[in-house]
């Protein structure tokens, strides 16, 4: 008997109209497949079934059938991945990217006609299958697509030049451990989901759940947000994982990612005769939407349904059911947003059941590889119509007074804002600022607290996530941890409270994988997280707390928070800047001064803030915050472009007498001039040689300089 009849989960098909209301009442559905708008077939637990008869749904029971004699085990896919690679060992090369939690190789294809064992950032495509173990076609549709292009290299021209130009990945078999448990073993189960990594008791893990998130700045896009997922370990099919990308199969799908300059990925999975384009999680377009509803259409275009007449429907994969963590969020958003160079990615539900008799593969592999080799063709067309946002800036000085910047895609900011603060103090919060906080769902309790008045209290929302973060970012030193105080009330196994932390206020990631809080600790408690993986780095911090859709208890209050930076002197120093580069006025009194860049472009907004750049600035009236310095005066000399630039720190403008002397002490200029804070004066008409110059006004300023050829 397999682990879903022991626990009691029942597989049905309900009406789509009916699954359009359900969905909105349960959140964490294992939808087996499904024909769009006509019906869905889930697996309900006992405590979704009732649910459901409480809303009067009709549910029809639906056999599990097996076919576990009619498709190949693992060792005879690793075999038939292996003898395809000798076989066109000139343009197909296997790499082992990792292994699994049982020690099963984690093996890809790459296809190449110039050498494919080296990447050179060629027109790129991936195709991947098998995240879902029991989802037993996809395996040998992708293995289909890379041994139809091995044979017709020699043969087809055009696909010749496509492997010749570009560099494509087949990744067959990205959860072997699951296939192993679900198709070879004899007390595993057809219907197996997940991967097979064992934790706390539990085995398991949903890899297309298990991913970092949409990367948009979207709470709902988030890895964990409680939409399609659970993140419950004994929870049989959508467990999510106790932390994004904790198994080696997803990374080793970010490693690819990260590594390869995809233009396309499509990801196999069943069933539903359907291309699904992002967001996966939001029903809101994406900036890439015409390229992307084109691409999808061109691909769908080409596959026809198992009636051999209707091509495939294509639409945004939120359209049927949100999840989060899935691999097509996290590949766009992440590429986009972190990498500066977006890839397209697909989820590709094929056929409309599960594992169906092998003797209708032969059909569905030719109905479905025109749209795969299409899409593979469309990758090189789509490059520059993608639309692609500045990332963080990385500052410089040239001189004493230049800063510059570049970043990815700076070309595609319109402007820049410039922003001036002191070197910022780090303190403990008793008091609890809500100024300097950005609060999602949370407010201050005033009848829980550990000190002062009141405390955090992130809202206990069904579905929903709550999220508290601090509003400045941190820099962080050797040796630094992240403290606070802290009581809790979550139900467990279901609720939790994550601490996470990011670099570009996009991507955030547990600070310490072991810290999640879940069940009840209802005792003030003091809790120290090491930041030394960042050390040197500014990062964000948020504390953000979930909550599946059933039990709520009374949540977390959170008091006493440190390091929260106090940085009151933060200001504007330049808007609207369309260069790369600003000329910016040093004060050689003011100490400690950094500037951030932040970049801006017409699609996205504003992007990712800089780093802070130490400098010495003067900023508005700065040289009469302290009274000693008012009508000082500075000198400097611009070997360059043969200047001498004075600076005059005073209220108003003051008729300034200017001395240049040889080093012998003749004099050779004079000049008066008005000056009310900077003066240039040019030097072309000295030769080459030793001087001096004495700037008088209220207080007297001498510099030496030499003049060269």
């Amino acid at each position: 008997m397999g682990f879903a009849a022991l626990f009691g989960s029942e597989h049905v098909r309900i009406s789509f109209d009916d699954f359009t209301s359900v969905k909105e009442y349960v959140h964490d559905l294992d939808i087996i497949g499904y024909n769009y708008g006509s019906f869905v077939e889930l697996n309900l637990n006992s405590q979704q079934k009732a649910l459901l008869k409480k809303m009067n749904i009709v549910m029809t029971a639906v056999s599990v059938k097996g076919a576990k004699g009619t498709y190949l085990s693992l060792a005879q896919y690793y075999g038939k991945i292996e003898s395809l690679a000798d076989e066109y060992s000139s343009i197909c090369a296997v790499e082992t990217i990792g292994f699994t939690y049982n020690d099963n190789p984690l093996v890809i294809m790459k296809i190449n006609g110039i050498d494919p064992s080296s990447y050179a950032n060629q027109t790129s495509f991936m195709l991947m299958a098998e995240h879902h173990a029991r989802e037993w076609q996809t395996p040998p549709l992708a293995l289909f697509f890379a041994e139809s292009l091995l044979m017709s290299y020699s043969a087809d021209s055009a696909v010749k030049k496509l492997v010749d130009s570009s560099f494509i990945v087949v990744y067959p078999l990205v959860n072997p451990d699951g296939y192993y448990y679900s198709h070879d073993d004899p007390s595993g189960d057809n219907y197996w989901r997940k991967n097979r990594t064992y934790r706390t008791g539990y085995y398991g893990i949903d890899l297309n759940r298990n991913y970092d998130g949409a990367c948009n700045r979207n709470k709902e896009s988030e890895w964990g947000y409680p939409s399609g997922i659970s993140l419950n370990p004994s929870d049989l099919y959508l467990y999510a994982g106790p932390y994004p990308a904790s198994e080696p199969e997803t990374k080793s799908v970010k490693q690819l990612v990260s590594d390869y300059n995809f233009d396309i990925v499509i990801s196999l999975h069943s069933y539903a005769e359907a291309l699904l384009y992002p967001w996966g999680s939001l029903s809101s377009t994406t900036p890439d939407d015409s390229v992307m509803i084109s691409v999808a259409g061109k691909i769908a275009g080409e596959m026809k349904k198992n009636d051999g007449f209707n091509t495939y429907d294509y639409y945004r994969s939120a359209e049927m059911y949100p999840t989060t963590g899935d691999s097509d969020d996290w590949i766009y958003g992440w590429s986009k947003r972190i990498k500066g160079r977006t890839t397209v990615s697909f989820t590709l539900e094929v056929d409309e059941s599960f594992q169906p008799l092998e003797s209708t593969l032969d059909s569905l592999y030719r109905r479905i590889y025109p749209g795969l080799l299409k899409a593979a063709f469309l990758c090189d067309t789509i490059k520059e119509k993608l639309k692609e946002m500045p990332l963080k800036p990385d500052l410089s000085m040239s001189g004493m007074d230049s800063l510059f910047w570049t970043s990815v895609n700076s070309d595609k900011a319109d402007y820049y804002d410039l922003y001036m603060e002191k070197n910022p103090v780090y303190v403990t919060d008793f008091y609890n600022d809500a100024s300097k906080y950005i609060m999602t769902y949370v407010s201050l309790d005033s009848t829980e607290y550990y000190s002062s008045f009141a405390s955090f209290h992130p809202w206990n929302i069904n579905g929903g996530a709550s999220i508290l973060k601090l509003k400045d970012k941190v820099k962080v030193k050797s040796a630094d941890s992240l403290t606070f105080y802290m009581k809790y009330d979550l139900e467990s196994g279901n609720d939790y409270m994550f601490v996470e932390a990011s670099e570009d206020d996009n991507l955030y990631l547990p600070i310490d994988t072991t810290k999640r809080f879940t069940g009840t600790d209802n005792t003030w408690r003091r809790y120290a997280i090491s930041l030394d993986k960042y050390a040197g780095k500014e990062i964000f911090i948020r504390f953000r707390s979930l909550f599946d859709s059933y039990n709520l208890y009374s949540g977390v209050y959170l008091d006493n928070i440190y390091p929260v930076a106090d940085s009151n002197f933060k200001n504007l120093y330049a808007g609207n800047v369309t260069d790369t580069f600003i000329e910016i006025s040093l004060d050689p009194y003011s100490t400690d001064d950094f500037v951030s860049v932040l970049p801006h472009a017409p699609l996205f907004g504003y992007t990712v803030l800089s780093e802070r750049y130490a400098v010495s600035v003067a900023g508005e009236n700065a040289s009469i915050k302290d009274t000693s310095k008012l009508n000082d005066i500075k000198i400097t000399f611009n070997s360059e472009k043969r200047t001498l630039d004075i600076k005059y720190y005073s209220n108003s403008s003051k008729n300034l007498d200017i001395y240049i002397y040889r080093s012998d002490g003749a004099l050779l200029l004079k000049k008066s001039a008005e000056v009310h804070r900077n003066f240039s004066m040019d030097l072309f008409s000295l030769r080459s040689g030793k001087y001096f110059v004495r700037v008088e006004g209220e207080k007297t300023a001498k510099q030496g300089f030499i003049l060269l050829k």
